[in-house]
């Protein structure tokens, strides 16, 4: 009875550790990221040729938002790849909607798949330059910066056997490339905005 009262105990405090340390993992994921988008928000501020203007705690405040706003979409748009067809085949049973609709829907996940992207670029775009701009749903930048992403993702998932090679400090280099290569391909789309 003893030695199952004290796991107990100590179970729960180590999800409760656990639980605590996701919760700062994720917050000091979420602080990187938003210096990130600080940092791009100054390039596309040299871009516009403007200086910066807006007060600092707007700043923060712009770049955790665009954290995870960008975030939610990016992370959307692939989940909508994995479980969309299931969704799709959800709806169709429940509606009664039958084999039409799951053929529509798994060809209309893919554009909208496209549209979340553009989307987060277009966010990305409107509201990382301190400057006065219409916002566009879509741009030739946001459209440019989506297909080189997608490219450039494309071309990123081949290099999955280097970890089996060249164990895990290749996937910690390729990843940094790749968060690297991925706000440089930002920064060109921003150009063309």
């Amino acid at each position: 009875m003893i030695q199952d009262q004290l796991l107990g105990i100590a179970q729960s405090r180590a999800q409760g550790a656990f639980t605590a340390g996701a919760i700062v993992s994720i917050l000091l994921a979420l602080w990187g990221v938003s210096e990130a988008f600080r940092l791009d928000m100054e390039a596309m501020n040299v871009m516009c040729e403007v200086e910066e203007a807006r007060p600092l705690w707007k700043q923060y405040l712009i770049s955790i938002f665009l954290s995870l706003g960008v975030v939610i979409l990016l992370l959307s748009a692939p989940g909508l790849v994995v479980f969309g067809p299931q969704l799709g085949g959800a709806v169709a049973d429940a509606m009664g909607l039958g084999f039409v609709f799951r053929l529509v829907w798994n060809i209309l996940q893919w554009p909208i798949l496209l549209f979340f992207a553009v989307f987060a670029f277009a966010l990305i775009y409107y509201f990382a330059p301190d400057v006065e701009q219409r916002f566009k749903w879509i741009s030739p930048g946001s459209v440019i910066a989506v297909a080189l992403w997608l490219v450039f993702s494309l071309y990123v998932k081949d290099f999955g056997s280097y970890n089996a090679v060249y164990d895990s400090l290749a996937g910690m280099v390729i990843l940094m490339l790749y968060i690297y290569y991925s706000s440089f391909i930002m920064l060109i789309g921003a150009e063309l905005h």
